[in-house]
């Protein structure tokens, strides 16, 4: 026998449907609150790593600038002072610049050399074209000064010579 009346409920007077209703809609609302806030925080951490990444590569890109200058200075006494200097002392400086090579490109530095390659503008900048008849136009005869680039952005175009075809 089956017994309808509200104690067949333990008691508890039946709910109304009003009700029923009103506490699903706001658990809808309250998922939708939710699911909202769960976008808005994944979005909150996507931005916050690319700003992140972006504090990063400035800070990186500020201290391999202040470094070309040194790493400059010391490759051209390098190469004026090679034929001076003794063996161990050519080894020393060689392994310094080695180092300080090594150290920048673990940063993100990547050098320029665009040497028997087309001049690309967006890289270099021509100095001074040269004729040769073993190249066609524009082709990049020599590097005068490296350029360097960090993470693929340029940071500082290389300076070259260019062949120019005799007429």
């Amino acid at each position: 026998m089956v017994n309808n009346d509200s104690d067949s409920f333990g008691g508890w007077p039946p709910i109304p449907v009003e009700t029923v209703i009103k506490e699903a809609t706001e658990e809808e609302d309250w998922k939708k609150k939710y699911l909202y806030l769960m976008a808005e925080f994944d979005n909150f951490r996507k931005r916050n790593k690319k700003e992140l990444e972006e504090s990063f590569l400035n800070g990186s890109v500020k201290v391999i600038k202040s470094l070309l200058p040194v790493l400059e200075s010391i490759e051209a006494a390098f190469n004026d002072l090679n034929k001076v200097l003794t063996d161990d002392r050519k080894k020393g400086l060689s392994m310094i610049i080695t180092a300080l090579n090594k150290t920048l490109n673990e940063i993100g530095l990547e050098v320029v050399n665009p040497i028997n390659s087309q001049f690309d503008p967006l890289s270099s900048e021509v100095l001074m074209e040269k004729e040769d008849d073993k190249n066609p136009d524009n082709v990049v005869l020599e590097v005068i000064r490296k350029g360097y680039k960090i993470n693929g952005v340029l940071i500082k175009p290389a300076q070259v010579i260019v062949s120019k075809h005799k007429n």
